[in-house]
């Protein structure tokens, strides 16, 4: 029987898999593809049979079906791969491969391009599309497409598939995967077309997405590609004289018309996969659009890109899920809301951390009128029914604003007694030098008890803040006399106990002039700072003092959730770069700037009291007490958190050093790429201790890659598929955002995108970034005005802000990009602009 079959001959689902059988299909209607063979599924259950395969394949079933721990199930499955990787090809497939292949391409330089089609893949409602590996531009040999053959039908049984299969309780995969072997073509440009829109679900609308180059960068979101939507009625393509250069025009438009072809044919909205090359169209990929019916949720790295801005560890994320989602349903079960999104409020995406706006934005539109109108109206039915609904109406608005009320009137009672219950807890769970493994351990478990309840409060806080902040926003417009806006009356509260770490280290600058130390902190090297302080009384005081402040701010750090990188107690190389930063700008007063502050929003309310009455000054004075409560303790929280965060490291580090001395980790930090349930299995001796670094390699590796990936600022989920969204460009740059801090300043741009440029920062000149954390705070003493890619009105770079009264302005798409360092720009934190008026010294 052949293995082996070539694109003309006549395939079923069956017998190739599903993109096999779509590309068959398409070369039968007649469109161009790539001169391609088919290796059967029949040839994958012989290789199992001829390598004696089929017992592992049976420990693999056994450890998910026995429910032994997911470690022990993806060892197996890794057993399992290195096993197909290692065996060998049955001489027919080989031979088929050297008669039926090779021949094809014989006097061409050509490579290939290897694919699963798996009798699933593609498959509606199916989650494992897009898991299957592809290898491209595999050399024309015997022995390189028989490598990749093995490297695709592993791919079937590959980590993530197991890690879901065995979450969801469901058995190991079946063998069951065809080959596609195609030839590569050198595209000049490569895409997909939906022939709906699946973002919007608008089917008078094609979406179109292309790179230069290779498709698979699109595919894999390393590149950004050019997004065009095609009108069906008026069979154009909006803003086509700026985004589509002239020579693929005819190109896009036989796409076009294959795509309405297409669905004639099939009956069905298409997903294509083409390619340019040569001036030729080729299509490489058929499959149906089956997710116009499914809910979609828009997942977006807003409101956690600036505490998360990295890839989490497998502990991290095994804690930090749970916590946050089961904060956002204490949340909901606090307002009497039953219904809990089933994607939770975070989600993971190639290893980031992203934040589900659409459920977000389901709850606070609870609160608007219209929202209940709307449900109204769209639900229809006869005049009657509509009366009876509208007769409902004010009961379902009274039940929504007490429960409302309720909650918020609850809420401060139960975050003024977490404070000290906290301080309690963590004081009693602190690490110490001779604490054992299982000892370090249950304080690790009592701290993350904890982290549940301060979480629960934070997300349950930072909704409400936004909430307040937006009713106290409408009540400042709606004043006739004074012109006042919220971010005015929010500024030097001096509440946020994350601002105090910038002040802390600004006296401490003034501390070391005083000592005449400053020229110490010249040096580059952190241990030669300390060496060279320790050799005087005053460097010794010095030091002192900066013992006091790793006392009390030591638990910070740029990535503060993930436990990876190093809290300030562990590397003091950050504090005396500020240090070196504050000295060289010394004429900064902050103890004048905050009285002024004060003064100044003092002064401003003192004002609106005059100008309100009755109900008026009462509903104000509510809704202000409510936003400065809600937004200050918002920071305050996450704070509290970040301490205990910090003393669990020290834990987790210690249980690690002592896994380690037993001979499971070459690496103290080695335990941070295992989950917490599995450490615990280890640490309660329920598994025999013994080396698994290579499960723990194949952890850091998959981190590292994930790191060097582009992750897009919105991901769009449609069932269980998952696709970065790209706004339209209309072509023209806009410079606009969220002003989150009032006031108007020009300075001199600097782009800051991570600690190492942190000294670039001069007095006066405006920071421009991609987000920032509480680690970035000092930076705000020295910025005239801030300016971030992505954050809101109440982000932690927006307090901050407020806190020192400098101009803020979030969410100004590709300001890094936009704007370049030395650039002078007019940054207007009341309407949310910015001008550059001269690009490094140039007039515009």
């Amino acid at each position: 029987m052949a293995y082996i079959c070539k694109i003309t001959e006549n395939v079923s689902i069956e017998n190739v898999g599903a993109k096999a059988a779509n590309l068959y299909r398409l070369h039968k209607f007649g469109y161009k593809v790539p001169c391609t063979f088919f290796v059967s599924v029949t040839c994958l259950h012989d290789f199992l049979k001829y390598n004696h395969l089929d017992n592992d394949l049976q420990n693999l079933k056994s450890a998910i079906q026995g429910g032994t721990g997911l470690v022990d199930c993806k060892k197996a499955a890794f057993e399992f791969r290195k096993a197909i990787i290692n065996a060998d090809m049955p001489d027919g497939l080989i031979n088929e491969i050297r008669e039926k292949i090779i021949p094809e391409f014989r006097n061409r330089d050509v490579k290939v391009a290897v694919r699963s089609s798996s009798i699933n893949e593609d498959l509606e409602q199916n989650s494992f599309a897009g898991q299957y590996a592809s290898e491209l531009n595999v050399q024309l040999s015997v022995a390189a497409i028989e490598k990749n053959i093995k490297s695709v039908w592993a791919s079937q049984w590959s980590e993530p598939i197991i890690a879901y299969t065995f979450k969801q309780s469901l058995p190991a995969p079946e063998p069951g995967m065809g080959v596609v072997i195609q030839e590569m073509v050198p595209a000049e440009i490569a895409g997909v077309l939906f022939s709906h829109n699946p973002y919007s679900f608008n089917k008078n609308e094609m979406i179109v997405e292309y790179v230069e180059g290779l498709g698979e960068a699109l595919v894999s979101g390393e590149k950004t590609p050019v997004h065009l939507v095609f009108n069906r009625k008026s069979q154009s393509f909006k803003n086509a004289s700026t985004l589509i250069k002239k020579h693929y025009t005819n190109t896009l438009s036989v796409l076009v018309y294959a795509a309405e072809e297409l669905e004639r044919k099939t009956g069905l909205a298409v997903d294509l996969e083409w390619a340019m090359a040569d001036g030729e169209l080729y299509l490489l990929q058929l499959r149906s659009i089956t997710t116009l019916s499914q809910q979609s949720v828009l997942w977006t790295d807003e409101n956690v890109g600036e505490v998360i801005p990295d890839i989490v560890t497998p502990f991290s994320w095994s804690i930090l899920g749970p916590i946050t989602n089961n904060a956002f349903k204490g949340f909901l079960k606090g307002l009497a809301i039953k219904d809990y999104p089933e994607e939770g409020l975070f989600g993971l995406f190639k290893g980031k951390v992203y934040f589900n706006s659409t459920s977000f934005n389901e709850t606070l539109q609870r609160f608007y009128l219209t929202t209940y109108l709307k449900d109204v109206k769209e639900k229809g039915g006869n005049k009657i029914v509509k009366i009876l609904q509208l007769a409902r109406l004010p009961f379902k608005l009274l039940f929504a604003m007490f429960s409302f009320l309720r909650f918020a009137h609850k809420l401060p009672l139960q975050i003024d007694d977490h404070f000290p219950a906290h301080k309690k807890t963590l004081s009693s769970n602190l690490y110490g030098n001779k604490l054992g493994k299982k000892q370090s351990y249950h304080c690790a478990q009592n701290i993350i008890n904890l982290h549940l309840k301060t979480m629960f409060l934070h997300v349950s806080d930072t909704i409400l803040a936004e909430l307040y902040y937006q009713f106290l926003n409408k009540a400042c417009k709606g004043f006739k006399k004074s012109t006042v806006s919220v971010d005015q009356l929010l500024s030097g509260l001096d509440s946020a106990e994350s601002a105090k770490s910038g002040f802390a280290l600004w006296r401490l600058s003034k501390f070391v002039k005083t000592r005449g130390l400053a020229d110490v902190f010249d040096m580059a090297d952190a241990r030669a700072i300390e060496e060279k302080l320790s050799q005087s009384e005053k460097g010794k005081e010095v030091l002192s003092q900066i013992r006091v402040f790793i006392g009390q701010f030591g638990h910070g750090a740029l990535h503060e959730f993930e436990l990876l990188y190093p809290r300030w107690w562990e590397d003091r190389a950050y504090i005396y770069s500020n240090i070196k930063s504050y000295l060289k700008n010394d004429s900064i007063d902050l103890s004048q700037n905050k009285g002024a502050l004060h003064e100044k929003r003092n002064l401003l309310l003192e004002k609106l009291q005059k100008e309100l009455f009755g109900p008026r000054k009462w509903l104000f004075n509510y809704l202000y007490k409510k936003a400065v409560y809600f937004s200050t303790q918002r920071e305050n929280l996450k704070q509290a958190f970040i301490k205990a965060h910090s003393e669990l490291k020290k834990h987790l580090l210690n249980v690690g050093r002592l896994l380690k001395e037993e001979g499971l980790f070459s690496k103290n930090d080695d335990i941070l790429f295992l989950e917490n349930r599995e450490i615990k299995k280890y640490v309660d001796n329920e598994l025999q201790i013994k080396n698994i670094q290579s499960v723990i390699n194949e952890r850091r590796a998959r981190r590292a890659k994930f790191s060097l990936e582009p992750h897009p600022p919105k991901i769009m989920q449609i069932g269980e598929t998952w696709r970065p969204v790209y706004e339209e460009d209309d072509g023209e740059a806009d410079l606009s955002g969220i002003g989150c801090s009032s006031g108007i300043v020009e300075g001199t741009a600097k782009i800051i995108l991570d600690a190492d440029q942190f000294d670039d920062l001069q007095e006066g000149d405006i920071l421009v970034t991609h987000s920032t954390n509480p680690g970035w705070t000092p930076l705000f003493v020295t910025a005239a005005a801030v300016v971030t890619e992505i954050g809101g009105a109440l982000s932690h770079g927006a307090i901050i802000a407020r806190e020192y009264g400098i101009p803020m302005i979030a969410a100004v798409k590709d300001a890094t990009k936009q704007i370049s360092s030395g650039d002078t720009i007019r940054v207007n934190g009341d309407n949310g602009t910015i001008q550059i008026l001269q690009e490094n010294g140039v007039n515009n």
